[in-house]
């Protein structure tokens, strides 16, 4: 009988010499992730005194805080395959992410190692429907914790311009829109998601920091407001049937009056689908040229880590 041939194995990878091998792994690196959607996690919100300068500076004000979101709170989780291949692997992921960045903790069992980043300006935060709410609520809740009731806060400021939200928020309150001008008047920008969209996925690392998530605009329009008309226009070709865009011009259209009163130069409303769930999986397009002495950094690094015995 003849015997069975295991095709999907390279059974003399060891042999090679460890520069080829630690090539071979820089080649199955991810890119470096790209922006993402983090969901909103409590806290965040903390007292800065204002500057002289600052329009709500009062001179006749002992206190003079602001009470500013912290965006950099914020983080995201990121699962990276490569990484549990083998020890050599780990350790050339271990090396890209620190110079990506990325922070790397474990699950609770301590199986699995997961790569955390902290939010970034061209990140999204996305508010879940169960967390709407708080989020509204956070910033006076924050005013009324202990530290700032003698002080005061003299301005809240929330510098993001861009949220994300499913569109269930809208279905429960078609006025939520109005609800999110009056907190956040810098938000200029709202991508809708459908929560049937929206993939039910729990892990063991969800409780604690929940996973990144990949995301994509969708490419038939969006919903802008127009200041010299002083209403929406369509930009591309919305899909009228679809339930999560419908629910999206509707509360465009409870706001409407708000933006003209503001005289708000730009509102704009955007579909957005999920893409991944926090896995950053080899490059599957165009390869990066690696620099040699990127790879040389690298083997020095591993050298020098064998020898401590780390």
């Amino acid at each position: 009988m003849a015997s069975t041939v295991d095709v999907y194995r390279f059974h003399r990878f060891p042999d090679l010499p460890p520069e080829i091998r630690i090539q071979i792994w820089q080649e199955a690196l991810p890119d470096t992730p790209e922006p993402a959607l983090f969901s909103f996690q409590k806290g965040g919100w903390e007292p800065q005194p204002l500057a002289e300068d600052d329009e709500y500076y009062n001179e006749f004000d002992d206190s003079n805080l602001a009470l500013i979101f912290d965006y950099n709170q914020i983080k995201g989780r990121y699962f990276i395959p490569l990484a549990l291949v083998n020890q050599e692997a780990y350790d050339v992921v271990l090396f890209w992410a620190r110079e990506e960045g990325l922070e790397i903790t474990y699950t609770k069992t301590k199986r699995l190692p997961v790569f955390t980043r902290h939010f970034d300006t061209h990140d999204t935060l996305y508010i879940p429907a169960d967390k709407w709410d708080d989020f509204i609520d956070a910033p006076r809740a924050r005013m009324r914790e202990d530290d700032l009731l003698e002080p005061g806060v003299a301005r809240i400021c929330f510098t993001l311009t861009q949220l994300a939200i499913p569109d269930t928020i809208l279905q429960r309150n078609i006025s939520a829109l109005r609800d999110l001008m009056d907190n956040f008047t810098q938000v200029n920008s709202i991508l809708v998601l459908s929560e049937s969209e929206i993939p039910d996925y729990t892990s063991e690392c969800m409780d604690e920091i929940p996973l990144a998530w990949g995301y994509e605009v969708h490419s038939n329009g969006a919903y802008t407001w127009d200041n010299i008309v002083d209403e929406f226009r369509t930009e591309g070709l919305l899909d009228s049937k679809d339930p999560a865009t419908k629910l999206m011009m509707k509360a465009a259209g409870k706001v409407g009056r708000d933006l003209s009163d503001e005289d708000m130069l730009l509102f704009r409303l955007q579909r957005a689908k999920i893409t991944d769930i926090g896995v950053l999986g080899p490059r599957v397009f165009t390869p990066k040229p690696i620099p040699a002495t990127k790879t040389q950094r690298l083997l020095q690094w591993l050298r020098n880590k064998k020898k401590q015995g780390k």
